[in-house]
């Protein structure tokens, strides 16, 4: 997550402007990593005893086993969220097409009778993050103030379009493109429950944890840390079910993929 990753494409979907956390419609969801298909790349293990493995070492994710980095590359499980039908997917495309016609520069805005809108300036929307840090019962999990403030800085970099592109690829898909978005940190908040701490997606543990610890509105990026389930870095959420559902709103990450932890890199 250190670089980009997760929680940048998943805020980029609950913006409504998309991981790769983007972690976008494409991946694997959680139904399709039971499958066997899925289930045959990895093996159950502790994920406790690993360190941040080289490229021939083992990975391991919450409670699955790779046998290689690529092997876990491959999978093509690192992030998920909800598929949306395809009437739904259809009506968001034609919404962000007129948005995309619609959006210009300030001066063409300015034109009388242009019914344009300016685009925003880089880093002129404030977005307020809340960081709930769930902890297993007896403390393990926790993720500190100074990791946090790193993973901040990268979001705010990747947004601003300040992201450097990997070592010798030219093409590097972490090259990022400047946005209005920067990131706030307003709270961080620490809980103990062990149940929470091994939460999976679309789970009661998740839908209890969200409604008691969710804060802010529509707005807010609300970003909670755990050991989660399913071999997964994350999960993000799309903008148009908060209506309906607000409290589910937010991006779930895997606690070690912040900067400094075991999966970082990754």
């Amino acid at each position: 997550m250190k670089s980009f990753s997760s929680i940048a494409s998943a805020f980029l979907v609950s913006a409504a402007l998309t991981g790769t956390f983007a972690i976008g419609a494409g991946l694997i969801t959680a139904a399709q990593r039971a499958t066997p298909a899925h289930a045959a790349q990895g093996t159950i293990a502790d994920t406790n005893t690993f360190k941040q493995p080289d490229d021939a070492e083992p990975v391991v994710i919450s409670d699955v086993i790779y046998p290689t980095k690529a092997d876990y590359l491959l999978s093509g499980g690192r992030c998920s969220t909800t598929m949306p039908s395809e009437t739904k997917m259809k009506e968001i495309d034609a919404k962000l097409k007129s948005f995309r016609n619609f959006r210009t520069t300030a001066a063409a805005a300015a034109k009388p009778g242009s019914g344009l809108v300016a685009a925003r300036a880089i880093s002129t929307v404030n977005v307020p993050v809340y960081v709930p840090v769930i902890r297993s019962n007896t403390g393990a999990g926790n993720v500190t103030d100074s990791q946090i403030a790193a993973q901040i800085d990268v979001l705010n970099t990747a947004f601003a379009g300040q992201q450097p592109k990997a070592p010798g690829q030219a093409n590097s898909a972490q090259a990022t493109a400047a946005t209005p978005l920067r990131f706030v940190l307003m709270t961080i908040d620490r809980t103990l429950n062990s149940t929470w701490y091994t939460v999976t997606q679309g789970s009661s543990s998740e839908t209890n944890m969200k409604n008691a610890l969710r804060k802010g509105g529509a707005n807010a990026l609300n970003l909670y840390t755990a050991n989660i389930g399913g071999g997964l870095l994350g999960w993000a959420t799309f903008p148009w079910g908060y209506s309906g559902d607000p409290k589910k709103d937010g991006v779930a990450c895997l606690n070690a993929s912040f900067p400094g932890g075991r999966r970082d890199r990754i």
